[in-house]
C-alpha cells in the first residue's frame, strides 16, 4: 500500500517522485517547486517535493487562477503608479516646473494606456467550463 505523500518527509517524497514519475518542466502552483508527473491508477497526477498533488484538470485551473491574479495585481499596479505620477505632475504643475510635470503626465496616460489594454484582455477573457461549473 502507496503511504500518502504528505505524510512523507521532503527528501522521501522527492525520492519517491524520482522513482514514480518524470521530472516536468511546471511548476507548483502552490509553492512553485518543482512537479512530477506520476501515473497512479491510470490517472495523470502531477506532484511537487513537499507534496501538493493536482490532476491535469486541477492543475490548469490552478494555474488559469493563479494567472489571472497575477494580471489583476498587474492591472492594479499600473493605475495605482499613474496615479502617483499625477499626483507628482500636479505637484511640479503648481510649483511652475512645467517640463518635469508634463513629463510625469505623459507617463501617466502611457501607463493609463496599458492599464486600459490588458483591462481589456482580461475582460475578454472566457471562463472556461470547469470555472462555469463552479458558478451554478
Amino acid at each position: 500500500m502507496e503511504r500518502d505523500p504528505t505524510q512523507l518527509t521532503p527528501a522521501a517524497l522527492t525520492a519517491a517522485n524520482q522513482q514514480a514519475g518524470r521530472l516536468t518542466a511546471f511548476t507548483c502552483p502552490e509553492c512553485n517547486g518543482t512537479l512530477w508527473e506520476v501515473q497512479e491508477g491510470g490517472l495523470v497526477k502531477l506532484r511537487c517535493r513537499v507534496g501538493h498533488a493536482y490532476t491535469e484538470e486541477s492543475y490548469s485551473r490552478e494555474k488559469a487562477l493563479t494567472l489571472e491574479a497575477a494580471l489583476w495585481t498587474a492591472l492594479t499596479a499600473l493605475v495605482e503608479r499613474a496615479d502617483f505620477l499625477r499626483r507628482l505632475a500636479d505637484r511640479y504643475q503648481r510649483s511652475g516646473r512645467e517640463l518635469s510635470a508634463m513629463r510625469y503626465e505623459e507617463q501617466a496616460a502611457g501607463l493609463l494606456e496599458h492599464a486600459e489594454a490588458l483591462r481589456g484582455a482580461l475582460m475578454a477573457v472566457e471562463p472556461t467550463e470547469a470555472d462555469q461549473q463552479q458558478v451554478s
